[in-house]
């Protein structure tokens, strides 16, 4: 049985399953080189494909039953040049009447469904001539996001929760999974949209969409109670409803101006600081809720849609709840292809890696004779001791070897590695990635020895993926400063040598070295570039970045 489901929505991509493997994932801005790529993901459906090599595929399947996702230029509708019906929306009256009610997001999407035919259209023709003739169905986005956590991991049954900013009408869908089937049990309108709060603030903040994690970041620098109060008076918690109410904030474009109004008087780091205590108090009662409503359910949480990029809040959910928390690695818009190949297989699928995409291969000898720098070359090999020994002598290397890990996060074989125990090596690093960020770079470390280094509150699964802060240990602060946060937290990447056993060797080479078990581990791309795909791709960040070393699948090149 084989299965292709993708999304064409921002951060478009597909994903196949054959029997009970995953077999390939990967998202369009990997190869159209534009980060968050709409429209149809015709370069990785052709990658896909030639993974298939000829064998009939049985089901197609696309997110996306009553609106057709067609680009979008600015995501969440909140520039100036807004489309009519998001002006229209801005009006507090029509919006809630439209998107803040059950009723309204009904006739709403009976509204996108017409609407966006000739997109529907348009994703049909591409999918028979690109993909194969066999019937195109569609899901529902929200349940497309709960399966692509709670149908990877399938830990056994447990709740399942939604949040973004809008999809389909909604920001949110709740449901059930007994361990086989997710099924629903109730959805949020999106005028009630904490995704679009933390998106307005983000922008607010003078960041470019898709840039909420610097919003994070910066939240530890500030103070959340001198601005915590404004965003409960705005949307919070409503403890008479028993949910998320939005009550004084318009929709879109229009609720940016409520916020410069209302914070003019804070700082940023402020403002930061509370939109993030405002979201995480929100989310941690909603769960709890659920948690109450369905009590003979485990405590087990299956949670996916771009809301949980948000690392720190994973962190309190899990920990201030005790719940037994599985985040989807790819948990934006970008799994919602494989969230709906999940919903459609007929099988379980096993969940062993997150390597699903194209493999790096070699810079090419065309590249390497051009170029403008001059360049050592070493058969490389699987010599990750000598990477080892670069870190160790003060190097910083690029990898770019194996396959490409599908979603946000570079787990080895997209990255950029360096030493851990000199904080300005942050600094640094940002200077040459043309980086802005408020938080320091996350650390990789060994299975073995990650308890040393961090508090490890969930199993190491939950751990191995990015999708998670903790607190660092005092061993940490002490001799790997440059990981660790102003509030003591990391977000670590904990890898078994079954997972990556070439970067499980250069960390136990490095430890041998240095005796510190932990390096930095950042993503391989320039700012508001997507993370490189080939060889080829790595060697020009090489050369923009001015890195010290690069390792590929089977060449070592240095500068000279």
């Amino acid at each position: 049985m084989i299965t292709v489901g993708f999304s064409c929505s921002h951060d478009s991509g597909v994903a196949v399953l054959e029997d009970s493997k995953i077999i390939f994932a990967s998202n369009e801005e990997r190869y159209s080189r534009t980060k968050f790529q709409s429209g149809f993901p015709i370069g990785a459906v052709r990658a896909a494909l030639e993974k298939l090599d000829g064998k009939p595929i049985d089901n197609i399947v696309m997110d996306g039953q009553f609106q057709s996702p067609h680009g979008d230029l600015d995501r969440y509708n909140i520039l100036d040049n807004r489309s009519g019906l998001s002006k229209l929306l801005e009006n507090r009256t029509f919006g809630k009447l439209i998107i803040g009610t059950q009723v309204g997001v009904e006739i709403a999407r009976i509204g996108m469904w017409i609407a966006t035919q000739q997109h529907r259209n348009r994703w049909r023709a591409c999918s028979n001539n690109h993909i194969g003739k066999s019937k195109l169905h569609y899901v529902d986005h929200h349940v497309a996001h709960g399966a692509s956590s709670a149908l990877l991991f399938r830990k056994g049954p447990g709740h399942v929760l939604t949040l973004d900013a809008i999809g389909e009408g909604l920001c949110s869908r709740i449901l059930l999974f007994d361990g086989t089937h997710v099924s629903r049990v109730s959805r949020v309108p999106a005028y009630h949209s904490m995704g679009l709060l933390y998106a307005a603030v983000n922008r607010l903040l003078g960041f470019k969409p898709g840039q909420e994690g610097k919003v994070t970041g910066l939240a530890a620098h500030g103070n959340a109670d001198r601005a915590l109060a404004v965003f409960e008076k705005l949307i919070s918690w409503d403890l008479s409803k028993k949910r998320i109410e939005n009550k004084s904030l318009s929709f879109g474009y229009s609720s940016i101006k409520v916020l410069e109004r209302e914070l003019a008087q804070f700082s940023k780091a402020d403002i930061a600081a509370g939109v993030q205590a405002h979201l995480e108090q929100s989310v941690v009662s909603q769960v709890k809720k659920q948690f109450a409503d369905h009590p003979t359910i485990p405590r087990r949480l299956y949670v996916a849609g771009g809301v949980f990029a948000n690392v720190s809040l994973n962190r309190r959910l899990a920990e201030d709840l005790e719940a037994e928390l599985y985040v989807c690695p790819n948990m934006g818009d970008g799994g919602l292809g494989l969230g709906a190949a999940l919903l459609t297989h007929d099988q379980p699928v096993d969940f062993s890696s997150l390597y699903l995409g194209d493999e790096a291969g070699s810079v090419s000898e065309h590249l390497l004779e051009t170029s403008p720098v001059a360049c050592s070359i070493h058969d490389s090999g699987s010599m990750s001791d000598i990477a080892a020994t670069d870190i160790s002598s003060g190097k910083v290397i690029a990898v770019a070897r194996g396959r490409m890990e599908f979603g946000p996060r570079a787990l080895g074989n997209r990255s950029i590695l360096a030493r851990a125990d000199d904080r300005s090596i942050n600094q640094w690093l940002n200077n040459r990635l043309s980086r802005t960020e408020f938080m320091p770079f996350a650390p990789i470390v060994r299975d073995i020895d990650a308890s040393e280094y961090f508090v490890l509150r969930q199993g190491i699964e939950q751990y191995e993926n990015m999708t998670t802060t903790c607190m660092s240990t005092e061993l940490a602060r002490r001799t790997c400063e440059a990981v660790v946060h102003l509030d003591g937290t990391a977000r670590p990447q904990v890898v078994s040598e079954r997972r990556n056993p070439w970067i499980f060797r250069l960390l136990t080479e490095f430890k041998k070295a240095t005796g510190c078990g932990v390096l930095i581990n950042t993503s391989f791309n320039i700012h508001e570039e997507p993370i490189v795909r080939t060889a080829n791709d790595a060697f020009a960040s090489f050369l923009t970045a001015q890195l010290d070393v690069l390792y590929t699948e089977n060449q070592r090149i240095s500068r000279v």
